[in-house]
């Protein structure tokens, strides 16, 4: 799965100071060439631009369902993926505020069958993502169903329960920042404790106050199939790999996913979470008592991204002040990983704003250049941000995987710089790579960027840490400047 490092990737856009400013015109005719670009390179899914509650520009790619030649359209149901933990999180906001719970509730409150080591675990934590829990508790880890995606595993809630409550932590409780889907499915569970209600009917009723008419969990009665985009990602699963046949509710992904809808209900739902904070003192006070600190820093923008294995992948974007919105889905990437160039792009396009803004030196070119190339299967199995800036780190990871002499031969070939090649020779470089690679098969766990060094935090196949760091060039396709080990 990938929905950390997708979401990590969006962060990353959204939480570094900005420092300069781009002067674009702005262009529906050159967006809709983009578009038209993209789709003809492969880009299936849907982009909607909203702007003061008015549609600014909407269009659909490709194809919902290749086989059937039903095209995507403002309908097409998406699934949200991790975007669903925005809802979570606001419904335990709502639950404190209406006395029903505690920020400082620990698990021991509501499970008596959680251990010792994570009895003291707060809300606070798990909404903040500082529990120090794993990032995932699907039945893979024990039994897993053969041929069943991850996400989609069925297991009962007591089951869940164990799988988490027997996985030990990744970091003592409240130590640090670590992405968790499992924190996010214990606060449903609790949300359910505390409400007497289920949380499917706690959403239903999030989904009708935001007119949200098209939104349900998967295997929805409210859709019929060919409204339902098909996922052509790197897993499937049904007589075609959709929601409309995913199991309604699955365990893995019960309080953060399981959720679709079209475009402009999220759309809908983005402006209701924001308007119900900007109405709520009260609330607003606890967004920012309870910050993740992956989140904006800035009050005028919001953001939300989530993706899974089955090639969807949906992202928000919003400048508050402007009244502003983007909304884009695919439904052909191969591992939940978008186009962050293309949605710079479309940005740019859409509303005069450019990502490198709040990102300086994440992309390949200052200004953008017309040799545009959409990445349109993610070329990576690792989850990374796709992008040209990325190859490089791309191509690293995989010759570190596989480490087949004609990919060590390309590698050392297109992606290390002179300078790096000239410190050492190639043989002493495939050395170092096969030295690498006996730790292989690695597990993403974390990517962070700065500036152009990008650092890789790895798990190996004996859950030990591995970090890579690694120096990009500012190249269109970049090279890399070095590489180096850190315990």
């Amino acid at each position: 799965m990938t929905k950390t490092v997708l979401l990590t990737a969006i962060s990353l856009f959204l939480t570094t100071t900005c420092q300069q400013k781009t002067q674009v015109v702005r262009s529906l005719a050159e967006l809709d060439k983009l578009l038209i670009s993209a789709e003809e390179q492969g880009l299936s899914g849907s982009v909607l631009l909203m702007e003061k509650d008015t549609l600014l520009y909407y269009r659909g790619l490709g194809f919902a369902d290749i086989e059937d030649q039903v095209r995507n359209n403002r309908n097409t149901i998406y699934p949200f993926g991790s975007i669903v933990k925005d809802y979570t999180k606001v419904l335990i906001f709502q639950a404190i505020l209406a006395g029903q719970l505690e920020g400082k509730q620990t698990l021991s409150h509501f499970f008596s069958e959680v251990p010792k080591d994570k009895a003291s675990i707060t809300i606070a934590q798990l909404v903040q993502h500082r529990a120090g829990l794993a990032a995932y508790h699907d039945p893979g880890l024990e039994k897993g169903e053969p041929n069943v995606p991850a996400d989609l595993q069925q297991m009962t809630k007591e089951e869940a329960l164990r799988v988490i409550f027997s996985t030990p932590l990744k970091l003592a409780p409240g130590e640090d920042y670590r992405y968790s889907n499992s924190g996010y499915t214990l606060l449903a569970l609790i949300l359910e404790k505390a409400t007497s209600k289920s949380f499917e009917s706690l959403c239903h009723e999030l989904f009708q106050a935001a007119q949200m008419e098209q939104t349900d969990f998967y295997d929805s009665p409210k859709w019929d199939a060919q409204m339902v985009a098909v996922g052509y990602g790197s897993s499937a699963l049904g007589i075609k790999n959709s929601p409309y046949f995913w199991p309604r509710n699955p365990m893995p992904i019960f309080g953060n996913g399981g959720v679709a809808g079209s475009l402009g209900d999220l759309y809908r739902s983005t402006k209701y979470l924001h308007d119900l904070r900007s109405n709520n003192p009260q609330l607003e006070a606890l967004y920012q008592q309870y910050r993740d600190e992956q989140e904006p820093p800035s009050s005028n923008l919001v953001g939300s991204a989530g993706g899974n294995d089955l090639g969807f992948v949906a992202v928000t974007f919003g400048r508050l002040k402007e009244e502003q919105y983007m909304l884009f889905a695919s439904n052909n990437s191969q591992d939940g990983v978008e186009d962050i160039d293309l949605l710079r792009r479309i940005l740019l396009l859409g509303f005069e704003f450019d990502l490198a803004e709040v990102v300086p030196g994440a992309f390949a070119e200052d200004e953008l250049q017309s040799d545009y190339e959409y990445i349109a299967k993610g070329d990576s199995h690792w989850g990374l941000p796709g992008g040209k800036r990325w190859l490089s780190v791309e191509a690293f990871l995989n010759t570190i995987q596989e480490l087949h002499p004609e990919q060590v031969e390309g590698f050392l070939s297109e992606h290390i710089t002179k300078t790096l090649l000239e410190k050492n020779t190639k043989k002493e470089h495939q050395q170092l790579l096969e030295s690498w690679h006996k730790g292989a098969p690695f597990e993403l766990e974390t990517v962070l960027v700065d500036n152009e060094e990008v650092t890789l935090g790895l798990l190996d196949t004996e859950e030990k840490s591995v970090t890579f760091v690694l120096s990009l060039s500012q190249a269109s396709k970049p090279l890399i400047n070095a590489i180096k080990l850190n315990p």
